[in-house]
């Protein structure tokens, strides 16, 4: 009896198995931001972790630094940290702009 308990169970969760691959970030490049030399690509789409930085952390430009880091495409730190010496909070602030414009379905001129 206790194996028909195991197999009836083995049957419900599978019924609740499911395959959520679809919703990763594509591999693709997102928006790309250009500020002098300094050339920033950003990925398809901004990761919940980026946001939660944005919304969740008391320092509001602390926020904005990780926000920006965590949704840009890998391997570009260095050069994030460069733009960082060279533009001030406005400058950051237009960086969040553009990427809310390019991660929206009616992206606007800037």
């Amino acid at each position: 009896m206790a194996n028909d308990k195991t197999q009836e169970n083995e049957v419900t969760l599978a019924q609740f198995k499911r395959n959520l691959d679809h919703l990763g970030i594509g591999a693709g490049i997102g928006p790309e931001i250009t500020v002098g030399d300094i050339v920033l690509t950003f990925k398809t789409q901004a990761p919940v972790s980026a946001l939660a930085k944005l919304v969740g952390t008391d320092n509001r430009i602390d926020g904005m630094i990780q926000y920006i880091k965590l949704t840009l495409v890998p391997g570009q730190d260095e050069e994030f940290e460069k733009l960082l010496g060279i533009i001030d909070i406005e400058g950051l602030a237009e960086i969040l702009n553009v990427l809310g414009e390019g991660y929206t379905s009616f992206p606007e001129k800037s």
